[in-house]
């Protein structure tokens, strides 16, 4: 987590609190909804594939090299379409790891963006009586709640 990354959350919710204190709790439900789903994805979906990544580029590399290494007696047999057949493999072992992180990724993206949309209509609901200045700030506020999650999530 980043260090500076706790303020983006209190400013969003300092925002919403401008519209009284109903739209600021939603604000922050939906904060806390968001990030605790993009850490249980993260665990269940990414963390494994990650590893799963970890391990086809090891295989993928030792395989290159170990063609690499034998490349003149490929040639001399005539196998370098044997060779290629087996470098692709190797490759697509690594591009199916890398596909289930995209994956993990896209399903935190999905889960962020419905819990987005419940916090605007949330807030929408909740901060009904106020002025529509305030309604669009506290509205803006759970926008950027979900860049703040995204802060909160990520490590660089």
């Amino acid at each position: 987590m980043r260090r500076h990354a706790v303020w983006r959350p209190l400013a969003a919710i300092g925002l919403a609190v401008l519209a009284g204190p109903l739209p600021a709790l939603v604000v922050a439900a939906s904060l806390a909804a968001s990030v605790a789903g993009a850490l249980v994805v993260g665990r269940c979906r990414i963390n494994r594939a990650s590893r799963q990544v970890q391990i086809a580029t090891g295989l993928y590399k030792d395989r290159l090299s170990s063609l690499q290494a034998s490349s003149a007696e490929l040639k001399a047999y005539g196998l370098e379409a044997w060779a290629v057949a087996e470098a692709a493999e190797a490759a697509r072992g690594l591009d199916r790891a890398t596909l289930q992180v995209s994956s993990g990724g896209g399903w935190i993206a999905a889960w962020q963006t419905l819990v987005m949309g419940a916090g605007v209509l949330g807030v929408l609901i909740v901060a009904r009586g106020q002025p529509a200045a305030l309604t669009a700030l506290a509205v803006m506020a759970a926008v950027a709640s979900m860049e703040a999650a995204v802060a909160l999530t990520t490590r660089s």
